[in-house]
């Protein structure tokens, strides 16, 4: 597994980025990629080309984001749209990606169907999680897991 990051300014030198980078020795093999797009930026006008860059260089790659107050790399704060690509190098690496509805899920009910998805795919080695800051504790979200 590597990972590769890339400073989002414009669309056409994003767009070059990625070619470079589908490109270059290593980056085109048979492992899956994971896109997290990093954003200070709300435009949703300026997400959507970020991600229709990703989609046009990486046609099967999901891509996730969330919005950030910085965006910092190797201890050094980085640009305002920070994008970053996990390259799972291996074949045999498999991931899925779920989206939760915290107004119209209880809590226990997001935990409950993590813990089964989980159960059920005994490939999982790890769950990575973003999600908003609730307006109550985290601890019942933890205590379910």
């Amino acid at each position: 597994m590597k990972q590769m990051w890339f400073i989002y300014q414009e669309k056409e030198e994003f767009t070059g980025k990625l070619l470079e980078f589908k490109n270059a020795d290593g980056a085109s093999g048979t492992g899956k990629k994971l896109f997290q797009i990093y954003s200070e930026v709300l435009d949703a006008a300026v997400i959507g080309d970020v991600c229709d860059a990703i989609e046009e260089c990486f046609p099967d790659a999901p891509y996730i984001g969330c919005s950030t107050s910085g965006n910092i790399i190797d201890c050094e704060l980085t640009g305002d749209i920070t994008v970053v690509c996990t390259d799972f190098e291996l074949p045999t690496i498999q991931f899925e990606i779920f989206q939760y509805d915290m107004a119209k899920l209880t809590v226990d009910e997001i935990t409950a169907q993590i813990v089964e998805e989980t159960h059920k795919n005994p490939w999982v080695k790890a769950i990575e999680m973003y999600f908003t800051i609730p307006e109550g504790s985290t601890t019942r979200f933890c205590d379910g897991l």
